[in-house]
């Protein structure tokens, strides 16, 4: 009994410890998603949302979504929004391309307040590339 009390506590010990191949700094990271841009792993780039009005669902919202560098590796965008709570997600939005870094989003609805995904697909001729999210509570 001993045997098997000893064995329980060193796998609990174990289960419990911090990786040290995650940082903290990484752990931060891998659990939070960005409440204001996304990032793309695969073609290396980050995007910062810039909203022309605080977003709330009671109104026609539109942000300007600016990439940190021009990329040769995606001619196209796609932004759908999704309600992981509620399982669906909101009518389609409108792309405008502004120039090689910065694209406008218009027609964001969100239906009803809570927690909405601003999901980011990155495409070349039709092909994805990357896609990434950004997570925020809409009032």
């Amino acid at each position: 009994m001993k045997t098997l009390m000893l064995i329980l506590s060193v796998c609990l010990l174990a289960g419990c410890a911090n990786p040290d191949y995650v940082s903290d700094d990484d752990q931060h990271l891998q659990n939070k998603p960005m409440a204001d841009g996304a990032y793309f792993s695969k073609v290396r780039i980050m995007a910062k949302i810039s909203w022309e009005n605080t977003p709330t669902s009671e109104q026609a919202n539109a942000f300007v979504l600016n990439f940190s560098a021009p990329s040769d590796q995606f001619n196209e965008l796609a932004v759908s929004l999704w309600m992981p709570s509620m399982g669906h997600g909101s009518i389609p939005v409108k792309i405008e391309k502004i120039n090689a870094t910065q694209y406008r989003i218009t027609d964001v609805y969100f239906l009803m307040p809570g927690d909405w995904d601003i999901r980011f697909t990155l495409k070349n001729n039709g092909v994805t590339m990357d896609s990434s999210y950004a997570s925020m509570i809409v009032p």
